[in-house]
């Protein structure tokens, strides 16, 4: 049985640090199938789990970060062993620590560094995105 192009079987967040003078600081981690790239948090959406509360999962698990509630920034589309997938991806602020279940590097960048981290399209038009949505 194939997906519905606009089923949403992933989440993910971008993820927001303040700085002492109120600049944001966003969150990127290394890849795990290639250490070589950096992405935003993101992974499965389990059952019974609301896209926010696996964007929330995926942050801890992957970054060791704990994240609060925030708003979605869309969705995106993108292969994923060789299959088309769709995610929803949510601003969330950062709120704390969480045990980090994978080894994986985790930096905390200004918008520009980031953008030159991530190493794919996607999730630098989600960082834009985010960026937009946290101008004051």
């Amino acid at each position: 049985m194939s997906l519905a192009p606009e089923q949403i079987t992933h989440a993910g967040a971008v993820v927001v640090r303040r700085t002492g003078d109120g600049e944001p600081l966003y969150l990127v981690i290394q890849a795990r199938r290639n250490p070589m790239d950096w992405v935003l948090p993101k992974g499965h959406v389990e059952r019974g789990e609301s896209t926010l509360e696996a964007a929330q999962r995926e942050v801890a698990e992957e970054a060791g970060v704990a994240a609060g509630d925030g708003p979605s920034l869309g969705t995106i589309a993108w292969s994923q062993k060789g299959k088309r997938v769709r995610g929803e991806f949510f601003l969330l602020p950062e709120v704390g620590t969480a045990r980090q279940e994978e080894a994986r590097a985790v930096r905390w960048c200004p918008f520009a560094d980031a953008l030159a981290l991530l190493s794919f399209e996607a999730p630098r038009e989600i960082l834009q995105r985010a960026r937009d949505a946290t101008r004051t």
